[in-house]
């Protein structure tokens, strides 16, 4: 095991980027389950989700090619019960070229991106212990050095 010797302010910069990455969240908000692959596609509710639309939301590759492909046309105009606001769906995105869930505008299913399996827990702390051994060894080096 090496070791190193720190400034007060290298070990402040160090610190800082420990913390910066600390603060980095390691499961998706909002999701039980640390793996896609635990959960169900919310279309079919079979099988696991293994595509990705830009506005986050993932389905089964499968569902969302499907739902992307049929005409279905929206309403042209829906009332919110809950206020007396009105709203209107642009007329390019009156058809299901969008997410089912938040209908965000994705015109395209290749616009869907496709999950990979996610990294084991020991690959992500492996990596993690070469990122703060990697930090370390920089520490309170800049890339400019002020003269």
């Amino acid at each position: 095991m090496s070791h190193r010797v720190l400034t007060l302010r290298q070990f402040h910069a160090l610190y800082q980027e420990i913390k910066h990455y600390s603060q980095i969240p390691t499961k998706t908000p909002g999701r039980n389950s640390g793996s896609l692959l635990d959960e169900a596609c919310l279309l079919c509710c079979d099988a696991p989700p293994s595509a990705i639309l830009p506005c986050g939301h993932n389905f089964c590759r499968r569902c969302i090619d499907e739902w992307l492909k049929a005409s279905f046309k929206l309403p042209p105009e829906r009332h919110d019960s809950f206020t007396t606001r009105r709203y209107s769906c642009p007329p390019a995105l009156k058809n299901r070229q969008q997410c089912p869930l938040c209908r965000e505008p994705c015109p395209r299913s290749t616009e869907a991106w496709d999950l990979i399996d996610p990294p084991d827990e020991f690959e992500c702390r492996r990596e993690m212990s070469r990122v703060l051994l990697y930090l370390i060894s920089n520490a309170g080096i800049s890339s400019h050095h002020d003269h």
